[in-house]
């Protein structure tokens, strides 16, 4: 695994700023194969060297079908929600991949919102820009306002490090 100095200045950036306690979102967009699970998973190690703490990563489809499997059940939907919650940094891989449901996409909104309230690092990888991903996230059923909602908390400009990754 390349460490952060192999990869987008920004990965280097991101890591510097939580290590001081900054939380931030670092969004890595980009077309399949441009690297972005690589530099996520980078910039996961270069954060837990500098600044030890409970990390996890995750795909954002098999989160969303965790958290689907739970339904029915309060008290496993909490504990699924906890453990995407809890840990001081996710990595959570492919955003918008799935086309999730009104209550999946719910389910999306609650997370994304907990670790951003919570001022817990995330980073997130996806495929779509701003617009394509909104698209994305209400193909499936979801409304647009929870699909904004969860893009301006993912993309925030002030708490967002972003950049573009490009294949090599």
């Amino acid at each position: 695994m390349a460490d952060a100095s192999q990869c987008h200045p920004k990965v280097a950036e991101f890591a510097e700023r939580c290590a001081v306690g900054d939380a931030l979102n670092l969004v890595i967009v980009g077309e399949a194969g441009a690297g972005k699970t690589h530099a996520a998973c980078a910039a996961l190690k270069a954060v837990v060297a500098k600044r030890p703490a409970l990390a996890l990563f995750a795909s954002e489809p098999d989160a969303l079908c965790e958290m689907r499997d739970t339904w029915g059940s309060r008290d496993r939907e909490d504990d699924v929600m906890c453990r995407y919650a809890a840990p001081w940094l996710l990595v959570l891989d492919d955003l918008g991949r799935s086309c999730p449901d009104q209550r999946a996409l719910d389910m999306l909104w609650r997370l994304i919102n907990r670790r951003y309230s919570a001022k817990r690092p995330t980073i997130f990888t996806c495929q779509y820009d701003r617009g394509p991903l909104a698209a994305r996230l209400v193909a499936g059923g979801g409304d647009p306002e929870t699909a904004q909602a969860v893009i301006r908390r993912v993309m925030d400009d002030e708490r967002a490090v972003s950049f573009r990754a490009v294949r090599p």
